[in-house]
């Protein structure tokens, strides 16, 4: 409990400094002029990256662990557990989740666990494309194809030696470098299945549209402000605030977020409009969907009741 409350003193510490440094006034104004269907648009973006695509996209990593959920249910106490599992720190209101799967499926937490971790790490591989896309865009044609061409050479070299390694492997099935072959033989096998690949490719979809939807937010909160931001350099700057937001050192990433849009933009607008813009970002893509899941709250009860009955 005494760290919860530290996060939140931190970050109205830092909204309060950068407040008192900036013009207030300045704000206000940004914030009350901003175009409201713009902000409408980005908020119905931003539900439906953590209600609709987040839940089907955990719904398909649990299908692939051996664990199968109806969208309704996914949706319903994805959501329903959502505001705490945003507002406790260090992501340990997850536990909420998987505490659930465990008591109404069966679910082990060791395969909820892996289930969270993947859930997290596909968005993590689009961030870094997405990354990746925005620092080539940025860059000179010559640089992007030495940066291909590194990447396949180097992609390349670990399949050959892996490959290579493993044919000419004689390890006994119960030594270490043994059970690793057949660990990954067996995956390897696993993931060549239609359907298997399939999930993954759909799984990938869902969070590459979580992220999409994510950009789209702050694309559309800085026109409603009045700011024309390069799409190239938000490309690389989206996933390095997001990296910043995801270290729990404030809750929900406040006051990280405002800082970090203030700083990394220094360049392209003034500090005024790009508060403002953090601080509706910070609204629209955390604060209501916390908001919308407290809703869903008691449907989430009424089912986890319904399971212990069955």
């Amino acid at each position: 409990m005494g760290a919860g409350w530290l996060a939140w003193l931190l970050a109205a510490a830092i909204l309060a400094v950068m407040a008192w440094y900036l013009d207030l006034s300045a704000i206000l104004d940004a914030i009350r002029g901003a175009d409201l269907l713009l902000l409408v648009l980005a908020a119905i973006g931003e539900l439906l990256a953590d209600y609709l695509f987040g839940a089907e996209k955990y719904r398909v990593l649990l299908g692939l662990l051996g664990t199968h959920l109806s969208r309704l249910d996914t949706f319903v106490i994805r959501g329903g557990t959502l505001p705490l599992r945003q507002l406790m720190p260090f992501r340990s209101g997850e536990l909420l989740w998987m505490g659930y799967l465990r008591k109404s499926y069966g679910v082990s937490f060791v395969r909820s666990g892996v289930a969270t971790v993947l859930d997290m790490g596909l968005e993590v591989l689009v961030l870094l494309a997405i990354l990746g896309i925005g620092i080539g865009c940025e860059s000179s044609q010559l640089q992007v194809a030495f940066m291909v061409l590194g990447c396949l050479l180097v992609g390349t070299l670990i399949w050959w030696r892996l490959r290579a390694g493993f044919e000419r492997s004689s390890a006994p099935p119960d030594s270490l470098r043994g059970r690793l072959e057949l660990a990954v033989s067996a995956v390897t096998d696993w993931m060549r299945r239609p359907e298997t690949l399939r999930q993954i490719l759909w799984a990938f979809a869902c969070a590459g549209a979580i992220v999409v939807l994510d950009l789209l937010l702050y694309v559309l909160v800085f026109r409603a402000v009045g700011l024309d931001v390069p799409l190239t350099r938000l490309l690389v700057v989206l996933p390095l605030i997001t990296f910043a937001t995801g270290i729990p050192a404030t809750p929900l990433g406040m006051g990280t977020r405002e800082a970090a849009l203030v700083l990394l933009f220094a360049d392209v607008a003034n500090p005024e409009a790009l508060f403002a813009s953090a601080i509706l970002a910070s609204a629209i893509g955390k604060i209501l969907p916390v908001l919308a899941g407290v809703a869903l709250i008691r449907p989430a009860v009424s089912r986890l009741a319904r399971r212990e009955l069955e």
